[in-house]
């Protein structure tokens, strides 16, 4: 395996230790690269047993199906807050109750929409992509929820929060933050530059 295909493997968010750089005992030459990536039928396609592993771990990664999980629910949410909030303004500090429980208003179900999008594109799209939104979007609902409580009562509460929004924002939370954080660590995050 040579440095581009190395490159290539790193660029599809596969980090260094799923390969590693071997010298056969009593030979001189260059270098192997040997790689736990399972092989293609012809064991030939480097190309080939990439896309199978990158397969595989797309169907089986806890990130990506919480993601579309989520994704789907928040979606859900945002669009049946809009049978509960007809008269309520935009961003009132009180809203209509959906179930019974949660306060929301036209701006918390747009807030609602846009995260369920944004968890349903990342699950789609992949695992580094359903990982990051993960964590950005667990991370959020953490600060959320805790700021919740020191809001809800006041002029800031513009997503008319209450009480139970605040434990199901921090239950959110620990289950996205939890899974972003906790699975999948073969696949690294953060785009870097391979020479």
């Amino acid at each position: 395996m040579n440095s581009l295909t190395i490159a290539s493997l790193h660029g599809l968010g596969l980090t260094p230790h799923r390969y590693r750089r071997t010298h056969k005992i009593g030979r001189s030459g260059p270098a192997q690269w040997q790689t736990d990536l399972p092989m293609s039928p012809n064991n030939r396609s480097t190309a080939t047993s990439v896309a199978q592993w990158e397969g595989t771990l797309m169907r089986t990664s806890p990130n990506r199906l919480v993601a579309i999980i989520f994704g789907a629910v928040y979606i859900l949410v945002g669009l049946l807050g809009f049978t509960v909030t007809a008269g309520v303004d935009f961003i009132a500090t009180e809203g209509g109750l959906l179930l019974g429980i949660f306060e929301v208003n036209p701006l918390h179900n747009i807030a609602h929409l846009l995260i369920g999008a944004a968890l349903l594109i990342g699950g789609l799209s992949g695992v580094r992509a359903a990982k990051g939104v993960n964590i950005t979007v667990g991370a959020a609902y953490l600060l959320l929820g805790i700021v919740g409580f020191f809001i809800q009562d006041s002029a800031a509460n513009v997503l008319a929060l209450n009480t139970a929004d605040h434990f199901l924002h921090l239950a959110s939370a620990l289950v996205l933050l939890g899974v972003g954080l906790g699975t999948d660590r073969a696949v690294d995050t953060r785009r870097t530059a391979v020479a």
